[in-house]
């Protein structure tokens, strides 16, 4: 009986490693705020969106980790089921989502794939967050460098941007830096 609860609890493990390396998102969020001493907050961001029709399987999974919220995330269009995103914005349930990773990537599910090239970025910024790195100038504008090989989505001027408030200079015109958030 005690193999075959391994077995069982293997299993779900090499599942939810599965759903994070097929539909797992890994930012880091960079926002205005003027109360810090960079005039920035460095926010990582890991989430999942699927359909509400999962509800139950991302609900173990944050059981599982024991960090996030879960969250509607659009109104679903007529004959679609609405979406939901299952989101961890701390440090802690961040570098809990990295040792999950670590334990399990081995079942080479998430290895070799863009999505880990991603995710092993966003976990060098996790740990200079850690760290406290990120409230150096210098750390912030590595992060800041680093975001943009999270994902190809990354708009190439956040970085500069970041740049600018942190040293000071005015804001570029048409700034994205009061609450965008990349994935």
């Amino acid at each position: 009986m005690a193999k075959e609860n391994q077995s069982i609890k293997m299993w779900k493990r090499g599942f939810f490693t599965g759903i994070i390396a097929g539909e797992g998102s890994f930012s880091i969020k960079i926002s205005k705020q003027k109360s810090s001493k960079l005039g920035i907050r460095i926010t990582p961001v890991f989430s999942i969106t699927m359909s509400q029709d999962n509800i139950q399987m991302i609900q173990n999974l944050k059981e599982s980790i024991g960090h996030g919220g879960l969250y509607e995330y659009r109104k679903s269009k007529e004959g679609h089921s609405r979406m939901l995103k299952f989101s961890i914005e701390s440090i802690e349930g961040c570098k809990d989502i990295i040792s999950f990773i670590e334990q399990h990537s081995d079942t080479e599910l998430f290895r070799g794939t863009e999505r880990f090239e991603s995710y092993i970025v966003w976990k060098e910024c996790v740990n200079m967050i850690d760290n406290k790195e990120h409230i150096t100038k210098e750390g912030a504008k590595k992060i800041a460098e680093l975001r943009r090989d999270i994902n190809s989505s990354q708009r190439s001027r956040d970085a500069e941007e970041v740049k600018n408030i942190i040293d000071g200079a005015t804001e570029t015109p048409d700034s994205g830096l009061d609450s965008f958030e990349t994935s």
